[in-house]
């Protein structure tokens, strides 16, 4: 080793501890647009409208994950040099062959190659002075820096949701109210189960892909409070194409494709005996009216017969009924209902029900507010099957 070498490196450390220290390499307080171009790769990330923007080589502006965008800014802005090159007098000979640019604020910063000091690399600024500084950790590119979520501003004011595809044709809004099912049937609608998913489709993340077969993709379009929209489409296998850009998002596509009784409130009926005045039943051909008397009695109108028990068990059964599943198309298929009753509060239906058995483990329930047929877990009990 040269001696000069040798006696630069064994008094490196007494020189770095006088009285002039490091030299931020873009002043104080650096702030404004940063670009930084290394070898085949630039960027540039600057704030606009109170939000971060990144460009890249290819020109395109795209939003910027905030925190990844301060983070690099950060670390830009905290970059000082270690002590001028003079001092020592370290050779430049090819020093800046293919230094790094970068920008900040207006002023900059060319990184160069490695010095003969160890663990320094050199640093020419704006000035065309020359310093040591420890290398930067740099390493990011344009594509490491775009926010990634497909919708960076959620979907807050969402009121419409419409979802067609092979196997799905849904319609919910929550423009009266909690969210309710007008398509295929209008419905009360599960409106837990829509916020989730109205999140998970907000949260969704993911990178540009090639565009899938669009034959099993279901399109959904989002309307808002004043009538905008949004256009999607969802595939099978992970990817969402928005806005022309087809995407690979994080955790696949599964949980965003639902079925129509995903989306239906599972307490079918809840119905209880307050209000019910008056009850008429249907077993075939034969029919039965029942009503509530002063003593609180269900008599049956042409005989006076007390139905007790078949009152009781009836409210019992109706009052808290999870459905467990729901009939594809109508109840044809299921032949004439075993029981068929309507409710009155004095003149008015409250509620029209119709019943069939279905096997040892449920039975098939339609009525309430809408036309759709449930299935219903438990055993409908015998003696509502066999009033006459």
């Amino acid at each position: 080793m040269p001696r000069i070498l040798l006696l630069l490196l064994l008094l490196a450390p007494a020189a770095w501890a006088g009285d002039d220290g490091p030299v931020p390499l873009f002043g104080t307080g650096a702030d404004g647009a940063l670009s930084l171009v290394t070898g085949s790769e630039a960027l540039r990330l600057e704030r606009s409208q109170g939000r971060w923007w990144v460009t890249g080589a290819d020109e395109i502006r795209r939003l910027a994950d905030v925190g990844r965008a301060t983070d690099l800014k950060a670390r830009v802005a905290a970059l000082a040099t270690a002590r001028p090159l003079g001092r020592y007098g370290v050779p430049l000979d090819g020093a800046f062959t293919r230094p790094a640019m970068i920008t900040l604020g207006g002023r900059s910063a060319a990184i160069g190659g490695n010095s003969r000091i160890p663990g320094l690399v050199y640093v020419r600024l704006d000035d065309d002075s020359v310093h040591l500084m420890q290398p930067p950790s740099l390493s990011v590119s344009a594509a490491d820096l775009v926010d990634r979520r497909l919708f960076p501003d959620g979907l807050g004011g969402v009121t419409d949701l419409n979802l067609t595809g092979p196997d799905i044709a849904l319609h919910a809004t929550d423009r009266f109210g909690p969210w309710r099912l007008t398509a295929p049937t209008p419905s009360a609608a599960d409106v837990a189960v829509i916020d989730r998913w109205l999140e998970a489709l907000a949260a969704l993340a993911g990178d540009p892909a090639p565009a899938p077969p669009g034959d099993q993709a279901v399109d959904v379009v989002l309307t808002g409070k004043k009538g905008a929209t949004r256009n999607l489409s969802i595939h099978p296998g992970g990817t969402v194409a928005l806005d022309g850009t087809v995407f690979r998002v994080d955790g696949g596509t599964d949980a965003l494709m639902p079925t129509h009784f995903d989306w239906l409130h599972k307490e079918v009926l809840a119905l209880t005996p307050e209000g019910i005045t008056s009850i008429q039943v249907q077993q075939g051909e034969e029919t039965v009216a029942m009503y509530l008397s002063p003593e609180g009695k269900w008599l049956r109108k042409d005989t006076g017969a007390e139905y007790r028990s078949w009152s009781r068990d009836l409210f019992g059964l109706l009052a808290s009924l999870p459905a467990t599943g729901l009939k594809d198309g109508d109840a044809s298929a299921l032949g004439p209902a075993r029981v068929e009753a309507r409710l009155f509060a004095g003149t008015e239906v409250r509620s029209s029900i119709e019943m069939w058995p279905a096997g040892e483990d449920g039975w098939w329930l339609r009525g309430g507010a809408d036309l759709n047929v449930y299935r219903v877990p438990g055993t409908l009990p015998g003696h509502l099957t066999r009033l006459f």
